[in-house]
């Protein structure tokens, strides 16, 4: 791929690669301008998530302030809920409690009204539920 470093026209890049494992991919582009400098843009993450499973992401981004995007995966319609909770276990904050399709869902948490600190959120799908841990620095 060339990249168009010099140019006032915007261009856009296109990249495919068949991923079939679950995970986070990290990219970025890297350019290099007649004169040899080098210039990277900005990292781009990819999360690959199996549909078919139960999956709570870590959220991002991590520390954060004031929000952050939780992400999860649910095998079947469930009744769902995400709560979160701070050190001493005490429920802060019900972000979600409803029926979800099976599926990737996106959660856009804003904390601006809490205090900095160590939070934990927690997913509960039908009899399955996980825990993760998200800090708020402010």
């Amino acid at each position: 791929m060339v990249s168009h470093s010099n140019s006032a026209v915007v261009h856009m890049y296109n990249y495919s690669e068949s991923l079939t494992e679950s995970g986070v991919y990290f990219y970025r582009l890297k350019q290099v301008d007649f004169d040899g400098t080098v210039a990277y843009s900005n990292v781009v993450n990819v999360t690959i998530v199996s549909p078919g499973t139960f999956t709570l992401l870590q959220n991002y981004p991590n520390p954060f302030n004031p929000s952050t995007t939780i992400a999860f995966t649910i095998p079947e319609r469930s009744n769902v809920s995400l709560a979160l909770f701070d050190m001493l276990g005490r429920k802060v904050k019900s972000m979600i409690d409803e029926t979800k399709e099976a599926g990737l869902h996106t959660v856009n948490f804003n904390a601006a009204d809490l205090a900095s600190g160590i939070y934990f959120y927690e997913l509960k799908a039908g009899q399955l539920r996980e825990v993760k841990k998200l800090t708020l620095l402010k």
